[in-house]
C-alpha cells in the first residue's frame, strides 16, 4: 500500500493455459513477499469442490446432468473471483493475479470492478506449439484448452507489459514484472 493510495496494488498476469503465469507468479512472490497470490484456477477449484458436495448428488438424479462448469455457472464463478480481487485491494493488500481472460465479458467485468484501483495488466504470451507441448507434459489440463484460449485471451487487452515465456528466460520475465511492480508502488 502506498502513502498516496490507501488501496493495494494489483498485477494481473493474463495468458492462455500453460503459458507460464503460475511459474512466474511463484517466482515473483519469493521476491515480493508483500503480495498475495490469487489464481482463477484455484478459485474455481475451491468453488467446484463446494458445488460438487452440495449439488452433484442432485444433478446425478436429474435428466439434465450437465457438466457443472458449463455456461452460466463458470461465468458466475469467474465474476466472483473478480469480487475477491477487489476485496483484497479494498483492504489495502497487494495481489498478483493469475488469470485467463478468455471471454470479453470477463475482461469487461474485471476492468469495471477494478477501475478505482491501481492495476497493471501483464500479457503472458507463448507460441501455440510450445503451449501444446507444455499442456501435454502437465497432465493436469484438458488437451486442447490452450489452443482454444490462444486466439481469445489477449483480445481487447491493453497491457502495461508483455512477456514471451517461450522466447525470454524466466529470470528476464521476472525482472520485468518486478520492475513494473516497483514502478507501480
Amino acid at each position: 500500500m502506498s502513502k498516496t493510495n490507501p488501496h493495494g496494488h494489483a498485477l494481473v498476469l493474463n495468458g492462455a493455459s500453460s503459458s507460464g503465469k503460475t511459474t512466474l507468479a511463484q517466482a515473483f512472490l519469493k521476491a515480493a513477499p508483500d503480495y498475495h497470490y490469487l489464481a482463477v484456477d484455484t478459485h474455481l477449484q475451491l468453488l467446484m469442490e463446494a458445488y460438487q458436495q452440495k449439488y452433484v448428488p442432485i444433478l446425478a438424479q436429474s435428466s439434465e446432468n450437465k457438466h457443472p462448469l458449463s455456461g452460466y455457472l463458470l461465468h458466475g464463478f469467474v465474476l466472483t473471483f473478480h469480487d475477491l480481487i477487489r476485496t483484497y485491494l479494498q483492504a489495502g493488500q497487494n495481489v498478483i493475479v493469475d488469470h485467463v481472460l478468455q471471454e470479453p465479458e470477463w475482461r469487461d467485468d474485471l476492468l469495471q470492478k477494478l477501475v478505482a484501483y491501481p492495476v497493471r495488466f501483464v500479457g503472458v504470451f507463448c507460441g501455440l506449439e510450445t503451449l501444446e507441448k507444455r499442456e501435454k507434459l502437465r497432465r493436469d489440463r484438458e488437451i486442447g484448452l490452450a489452443k482454444i484460449q490462444f486466439n481469445r485471451v489477449h483480445q481487447g487487452m491493453n497491457y502495461a507489459l508483455q512477456i514471451e515465456t517461450d522466447k525470454m528466460s524466466p529470470e528476464v520475465c521476472l525482472k520485468q514484472v518486478l520492475s513494473l511492480a516497483r514502478a507501480q508502488a
